[in-house]
């Protein structure tokens, strides 16, 4: 098996390169190669429902979208309780301050 291609976000959707980022991610995982995904600051607003503008409902449609591919689980860093009115719309696993730092360096990472 092959190391997976790991993607950190951290930019937010009113950046204009969420959609590359994204085109890489789906690309990878319809092509079944192993992938993880990472959101931190504002990347989290990526994959927030609820969001008011038209930047944020695209991406959340887009990175929802990739759940269909086999994307089972992203990771963030845990920053207190989830705002429910904005909750994430792919699972997320949550990592505490350790195992987030952890996670960033058990490989390289592209950072979008």
């Amino acid at each position: 098996m092959s190391a997976p291609l790991r993607l950190l976000f951290v930019h937010g959707p009113a950046s204009a390169c969420w959609r590359a980022g994204f085109d890489v991610a789906q690309a990878a995982a319809a092509l079944d190669v192993p992938v993880e995904l990472g959101f931190a600051g504002d990347g989290l607003g990526l994959i927030r429902a609820g969001l008011d503008d038209a930047h944020g409902k695209r991406a959340c449609g887009a990175y929802a979208s990739l759940e269909l591919l086999g994307i089972e689980v992203v990771y963030a860093p845990a920053a207190g309780p989830v705002d429910t009115a904005a909750a994430p719309v792919l699972p997320v696993s949550w990592l505490q301050p350790a195992d987030w730092q952890a996670w960033l360096r058990r490989a390289p990472l592209q950072v979008w």
